[in-house]
């Protein structure tokens, strides 16, 4: 019987970030246009159809691109995409807006050009679909996000249940064997989503929906089989600049097989990304993950009996995980200090100095 094999990945951050102009992840692509990272890649991909993940900034044309020092990966970082047959993105997240409209569209333009389909884009408040068909398996796809860097002027299509159940109900009325929805959403660098998320989660898959891909996080978080669905909270990083800490160097691939009977079958792959930004595979981060989902079985309980208890313990534990990442950030920048570039530094003194006034 004919599959689908598709890999689900994290976050694909093609551009530096502040405090990596010059030596991040656009600056590392442009002097090998990934070629050093060729190896890496092919291995941890190569047994798949094609690829799923969510594009983290912009991409911006040569015309423009020496205007943008971060938050914007260059045009050519899609042959890299197509390379390794990462077919289908999705663009609703909070940097995708970084550049401003005219950075939107000119990913969608790039993207399209290139032969990667994406999601996420808003049609009138709910999300693009789009279908891919290997063989005789048609699946759809779609994608929302609720964390906001940048005011959204509507091109991104907004995670709210309006927006989710009436894109679910479009995709119910297309003749398709699998619907997958990619959401960005939650709380950074902790392992755990909230009830909030958990019972969106579990009502998105009583709408119809097999396959929930989670985003943002920056963080692995815990893999749940609900009903027929499968929910991936969320997988972390996938290629990106964050490598201040092993929590947030660690990553999951999603490797699930799609048969025509409507069953799914799936495998979890550990990455850990590099000092050049590029996933490794690292057996290691199972084991890491199957504590996360033990522990997660626990709060699944707990959430049953006290939902209210556990809200106030969550609350705490995001603000406590968030402010140790942002210790070890600055403890990583002090160390790195020499390696920051003129504009940079110029960026974290000036940030130093609102803090002072």
């Amino acid at each position: 019987m004919r599959d689908v094999r598709i890999s689900f990945v994290g976050d694909i951050f093609p551009a530096n970030l502040p405090y990596t102009i010059e030596w991040g992840v656009a600056s590392t692509y442009k002097q090998h246009n990934g070629i050093r990272w060729n190896k890496y890649l092919n291995s941890i991909l190569q047994s798949s159809d094609f690829t799923f993940g969510n594009l983290e900034s912009p991409l911006i044309d040569d015309e423009n691109y020496a205007y943008y020092n971060c938050f914007a990966g260059h045009s050519s970082f899609v042959e890299l995409l197509k390379k390794f047959k990462i077919n289908v993105v999705s663009i609703a997240n909070n940097h995708i807006l970084e550049q401003g409209i005219k950075g939107f569209y000119s990913t969608c333009n790039i993207l399209k050009n290139n032969g990667i389909r994406y999601v996420g884009k808003s049609e009138g408040g709910l999300s693009n679909i789009e279908v891919i068909k290997v063989s005789d398996i048609s699946i759809g796809f779609c994608g929302f996000n609720e964390i906001h860097s940048s005011d959204n002027v509507k091109l991104y299509a907004e995670l709210n249940k309006d927006n989710i159940f009436n894109t679910i109900e479009k995709l119910n009325e297309i003749e398709l064997d699998y619907r997958i929805v990619s959401l960005h959403w939650g709380n950074e660098f902790i392992h755990y989503p909230s009830v909030q998320q958990i019972k969106l989660a579990h009502k998105i898959i009583d709408k119809g929906v097999d396959i929930i891909i989670g985003h943002h996080p920056h963080v692995i978080q815990p893999v749940e089989e609900y009903q027929n669905g499968i929910i991936f909270y969320s997988l972390g990083n996938f290629i990106f600049d964050m490598i201040w800490s092993n929590k947030v160097r660690k990553g999951l691939i999603g490797e699930v097989v799609l048969y025509k009977n409507k069953n799914i079958e799936y495998k979890l792959k550990g990455i850990k990304i590099s000092n050049s930004y590029v996933p490794i595979e690292e057996d290691n981060v199972l084991k890491y993950v199957e504590r996360i989902n033990s522990r997660f079985l626990k709060i699944l309980t707990r959430i049953n009996s006290n939902p209210i208890g556990y809200n106030h313990k969550y609350r705490l534990l995001c603000f406590i995980n968030s402010l140790k990442e942002r210790v070890l950030m600055k403890i990583f920048l002090f160390i790195n200090f020499k390696k920051l570039s003129i504009k940079t530094k110029d960026y974290l003194f000036e940030k130093v100095k609102l803090k002072l006034l």
